[in-house]
């Protein structure tokens, strides 16, 4: 039972973190032809989410054998020839990269003239996947990593209040019994205080979000 009841709150604490990350990326993808599509990273609602937009071809990687992707490489070695691709994925992945530098110029390689990577990245956000969870980036750290990329957005997923009702949410899935007490408690307090908090939220600075979703363009 006490699996079970875990398994329910990462579940709630995922839904919380990924709050407006489906429309974001569907905003630049939805009704769009993305052609030769690259997905990094394999399995999981995010694929099937690209999965559904329209696409010539829809490939994915990743250095798990065990996600099932349709080739096992990593992102910082590509094999795929240069120019191959319209439009590349890499959603909730570039934490999880040791080396992000090698991971942007693979992209820019594989990536035609003109092609776009749709781009999400958590920013305020508990340690996940442990020990693969390597770095934060804000939004100026992104655009030096795509600086040789043309910017066509990049946006703030959540405001403040949000941020914390999601880290709150995050102590429900941690194995301490009294942090998940807790954070149970945390979580319903902001959610009976979140009509106020949300539109609260309009008004204070952007600086502290969840995370980000951007989309580079290759010149």
């Amino acid at each position: 039972m006490a699996s079970i009841r875990l398994l329910k709150a990462a579940r709630i604490s995922k839904f919380l973190s990924r709050y407006n990350l489906d429309s974001s990326i569907s905003k630049h993808a939805d009704g769009i032809d993305l052609g030769e599509v690259l997905f990094v990273g394999s399995g999981g609602n995010l694929e099937t989410l690209a999965r559904g937009f329209q696409s010539n071809s829809f490939i994915t990687v990743d250095i798990d054998a065990d996600r099932k992707p349709d080739r096992v490489m990593s992102v910082t070695a590509l094999d795929f020839p240069e120019n191959n691709f319209d439009t590349v994925f890499m959603l909730e992945v570039l934490e999880h990269v040791t080396e992000p530098h090698d991971a942007v110029a693979e992209i820019h390689r594989v990536l035609k003239p003109g092609g776009k990577i749709i781009l999400s990245t958590p920013f305020v956000f508990g340690i996940h996947d442990a020990p693969h969870d390597y770095f934060r980036y804000t939004k100026y750290g992104l655009r030096h990593l795509f600086k040789k990329f043309e910017e066509i957005d990049l946006i703030e997923r959540c405001g403040f209040f949000w941020t914390i009702l999601v880290l709150n949410s995050r102590l429900m899935v941690t194995k301490n019994k009294f942090h998940r007490i807790f954070g149970k408690l945390l979580t319903l307090i902001s959610v009976i205080v979140s009509p106020i908090a949300f539109v609260l939220d309009k008004a204070l600075p952007n600086t502290i979000t969840t995370g980000y979703v951007a989309v580079f363009k290759k010149k």
